[in-house]
């Protein structure tokens, strides 16, 4: 097996060759979804001679393999250090760190009012507002609005309230902020990848499996009024009891049975969960989708979470959690 390799840079400066010989365990989370992609970093600190970073330091990670005694890395992400923890008993040092792109304004809360406006329009007016790139696939950009009310609400937890509605994710991926739908395994530019195969019988490997059951909502209604009518209406999809109701008020009929629509499916999501322990391989990301085969789970499943470590010794792991796309679990 290729030995792994790392790269960890502070502020922009490698401090690689500096901890290379001190690493205990480097971990990288990546999650779907608005969940805060993490790291942690476990160092052998017993003559405690490593200069400790300060919080909120940036710290970028790269991870890999040697080929041909080069490293060949991947780059994992920019996170923010937001946790230190020294032990004298183990002698280690832990750093912690969350994506850094959660821990500045597009989590403040704030008051803003957005008339007669579509979701791609609030993305860019939110994106320009914190200098951000703006990414949203076609069909959701067109999603009309004639009202939204932002109240105590930060920028990111509103852009993903209205991706939800519509069965897609809002996430920052470096400088860009993203809604694509969800389980469509696209990148952040809107491209298409392949569903990574995993054949269990070849791989030899063990598959722990949760199947879950699904919300006792039956129904979601939505309001919608359109801008000459002083008289809201609204629109249900599904016929059974208990009815969610959306909050937002939608500008025509047709947006609010999408929307309703959208989040039914959401709140049905259930059905089969997997996790798998597999050789480190940075393919495996969040949101990508992995085609399982020969195996009594086999099917099309999305990760949901990827946890990628090296530990010391250079033991480079994978851990995926599948679930089932939206939609299949129906």
């Amino acid at each position: 097996m290729d030995r792994a390799a790392f790269k960890v840079a502070v502020n922009g400066s490698d401090i690689t060759a500096k901890i290379a010989d001190r690493l205990e365990r480097l971990a990288v989370t990546d999650n779907a979804g608005l969940d805060s992609d993490t790291v942690e970093l476990l160092l052998d600190d017993r003559d405690k001679i490593i200069e400790l970073p300060r919080i909120g330091a940036e710290m970028e990670i790269w991870l890999g393999y040697y080929k041909n005694d080069a490293p060949v890395l991947q780059w994992m992400g920019l996170y923010a250090i937001d946790e230190l923890e020294t032990s004298d008993r183990d002698g280690t040092l832990g750093i912690h760190g969350k994506a850094a792109d959660m821990l500045g304004s597009l989590k403040a809360p704030r008051d803003e009012s957005y008339p007669d406006t579509t979701l791609g329009e609030l993305l860019q007016t939110i994106t320009a507002r914190h200098g951000y790139q703006s990414v949203i696939a076609e069909q959701l950009a067109a999603t009309a609005y004639a009202h939204v009310d932002q109240r105590a609400q930060s920028d990111i937890d509103l852009l993903t309230g209205k991706a939800g509605e519509l069965g897609a994710v809002c996430k920052p991926t470096g400088k860009r902020l993203v809604i694509l739908p969800q389980d469509q395994g696209k990148t952040a530019s809107g491209q298409t990848l392949q569903p990574l195969l995993l054949d269990a019988k070849v791989e030899g490997i063990y598959v722990n499996a949760r199947i879950a059951g699904r919300s006792n909502y039956g129904s979601v209604k939505a309001h919608w009024k359109e801008p000459e009518d002083a008289n809201k209406r609204s629109a249900s999809v599904g016929a059974e009891e208990p009815t969610y109701t959306l909050g937002e008020v939608y500008p025509n009929h047709d947006a609010a049975v999408a929307s309703a629509a959208a989040k039914l499916k959401q709140l049905k999501r259930g059905g089969t969960e997997l996790n798998i322990d597999l050789p480190g391989n940075t393919d495996y990301r969040a949101e990508r989708t992995l085609n399982l085969l020969n195996h009594r789970h086999a099917g099309l499943y999305v990760i949901k979470e990827s946890l990628h470590q090296i530990e010391s010794g250079r033991v480079f792991a994978t851990t995926v959690t599948l679930r089932e796309p939206a939609g299949q679990e129906d």
